[in-house]
């Protein structure tokens, strides 16, 4: 036996040029044999794994194409989308070693298959095995998921029906009532008719259920379409692959768009007509008034079987009002807890005070401040409490008893508007400047403002990415920023560079933004769903909290199992306390 064998592979074009060259090696060492069979094995395996990787999407090649002049292969796809933004091209560079090669006149597709990465790729019995069976499952939760989206169209028509009926039910008993005090009460008839027509129209506006089920019966499309282009693919095509991933992605968005058509059409129609004695004493209401019940969501389960849904509700551990601390008119409008203490302090803006609480939820203390325009609120690295005076563009630091310990005014920069505040364990502050109330874009800088421990302003930047941002919070050296207008987190690195967007499509009102630091994670307000959306740091949808009202602030407690979470006032002015755990956070 020869002490080395060496294999040389050709594969040649119809001009007989070569285009590709394989050369493997393999040493024989008889004295150490097995040991070195196994490496060799092991560095082969890992060229070739290389070598079926396009350089351009970074996957098993689909379709292999061998570059002429320079040999290197590119999948046909990713050749298409290099070309397709210009027909007039005639040549093109490769990506890995930007030699240009002609374009045939039929096209990249005229250009020669690699054969042997094909043959490579499709010997691998392990893989397709798994890919198949990848593919498989992938199509039975789509099925799960078509299924899912059916019913909640199905129930919104029936629901719809079901409230119109009501609706009419209403208006046949005041008609029947105003009958028998015929004209005294014809204005008093009519005005009720027209309260419960507008009624229908401000909570169950036609336009609504239209773009509810026009929204759904999409994706119902979208879904069933790439379901059918993934069944009709053969064993092994990668091409389903990314169709199955998009499939995920569906589904996930499907759980968002049925999770906000419950809010806005599930709603029980709680509209009644009490009928009154007549009397001249209270000829104004002479036979009845119109009340309406808080509005919830049905109690009842919705038939959404089949649908894989990521949503929970977590336990309320403690509902604070102003009637459970004796404070009247009180209105939560932004909180923070401290990561030494684990107390919770709230900003309650309208009276211009901010409140402690331990980490139970039992109110220890409160403090006043008199003048300004106060937005957010933060524990500082010291455990101090940071408040934003957006009137002043400064950050006021104060101990727990209300005493002011320091405050800086920032240097002048021209268009900033101090909005929301966050802070590192540094002790760095993270400041969004924001148009608001009736501000123009081009009076208010939509950016982010890092200021060091000692209030040196360190860099600014988002102008240009971010139009109407939130706040700031840091996970992993990335800064993430909600961004109200496009409907998405965007994120940045602490040098102010825009790496990549989370929840675009998924998200329809962004409010408060909070980090689960232990496990990676954001929490992403949505006052439009009622509901805390948790996102990996990547952008994967892990999960969807449900809340009893819009929220519009939260803070995770100092041992990350408690979610504190203030309300839209306009909806319910209290604080609320949730359970949220790492076991249920795995379990979706």
């Amino acid at each position: 036996m020869r002490d080395r064998l060496s294999t040389t592979v050709k594969i040649y074009q119809e001009t007989n040029r070569p285009f590709c060259r394989v050369t493997v090696l393999l040493h024989q060492d008889f004295k150490n044999m097995a040991t070195k069979q196994s490496i060799k094995l092991y560095e082969v395996v890992a060229a070739v794994e290389h070598e079926v990787s396009c350089p351009v999407c970074l996957e098993e090649f689909l379709e292999p194409k061998c570059l002429p002049n320079c040999a290197h292969n590119v999948c046909q796809e990713c050749l298409e989308e290099m070309t397709c933004k210009n027909s007039t091209m005639t040549s093109i560079e490769c990506p890995v070693c930007r030699v240009e090669s002609f374009i045939p006149t039929a096209g990249v597709s005229a250009f020669p298959k690699n054969h042997l990465l094909a043959r490579l790729i499709e010997k691998n019995p392990s893989r397709k095995a798994y890919d198949n069976e990848f593919i498989k499952e992938a199509l039975k939760r789509s099925r799960e998921n078509l299924e899912g989206l059916k019913n909640a169209i199905q129930e919104m028509d029936v629901r719809r029906n079901s409230i119109k009926k009501q609706a009419e039910n209403v208006k046949k008993e005041i008609q029947t009532a105003a009958n028998h005090v015929i004209d005294i009460i014809r204005d008093q008839e009519q005005q009720l008719l027209l309260e419960v027509d507008q009624y229908m129209n401000n909570n169950y506006p036609e336009t609504t259920f239209d773009k509810q089920k026009e929204k759904l019966n999409n994706l119902l499309a979208k879904t069933s379409s790439c379901v059918e282009s993934v069944e009709k693919k053969k064993d092994g095509d990668k091409r389903g692959l990314r169709q199955v991933q998009h499939l995920e992605e569906l589904a996930k968005v499907a759980g968002i768009q049925i999770l906000s058509a419950r809010r806005k059409c599930f709603r029980k129609f709680e509209l009644t007509f009490t009928k009154s004695d007549f009397s001249l004493d209270n000829a104004e209401s002479i036979f009845g008034d119109l009340s309406v019940k808080s509005g919830e969501v049905d109690s009842d389960k919705h038939s959404l079987a089949g649908l894989n849904e990521s949503f929970s509700d977590e336990k309320v551990l403690k509902h604070i009002d102003g009637g459970s601390i004796k404070v009247p008119n009180f209105f939560p409008f932004a909180v923070t807890v401290s990561k030494k203490c684990g107390d919770i302090a709230v900003l309650d803006a309208e009276n211009k005070r901010v409140h402690i609480f331990d980490r139970e939820g039992n109110h220890l203390t409160q403090f006043l401040f008199i003048f300004g325009d106060f937005w957010d609120i933060t524990y500082s690295h010291n455990d101090e409490i940071v408040v934003l005076n957006r009137e002043t563009n400064s950050l006021l630091h104060y101990d727990r008893s209300g005493n002011l310990k320091r405050k800086f005014p920032t240097t002048p920069i021209p268009k900033v508007k101090f909005t929301f505040l966050s802070h590192d364990s540094s002790g760095r502050l993270f400041v969004t400047s924001s148009p608001r109330y009736q501000e123009l874009t081009s009076e208010t800088n939509s950016c982010v403002l890092v200021y060091n421990v000692n209030g040196k302003l360190e860099s600014v930047f988002g102008e240009g990415k971010l139009s109407s941002p939130k706040k700031a919070v840091l996970l992993n050296g990335e800064l993430f920023v909600p961004d109200a207008d496009s409907k998405s987190v965007k994120v940045f690195s602490l040098q102010g560079e825009f790496r990549r967007e989370i929840g675009k499509g998924m998200l329809e009102d962004l409010a408060g933004i909070a980090v689960d630091s232990e496990n990676g994670r954001i929490l992403v307000c949505d006052c439009e769903g009622y509901a805390v959306h948790v996102y990996s740091k990547e952008g994967t949808l892990v999960r969807t909290i449900r809340t009893a009202a819009p929220p519009v602030e939260i803070a995770l407690s100092k041992d990350g199992k408690k979610l504190v979470v203030c309300f839209d006032g306009d909806k319910a002015k209290c604080l609320q306390i949730l359970s949220y755990s790492e076991a249920v956070l795995h379990t979706t």
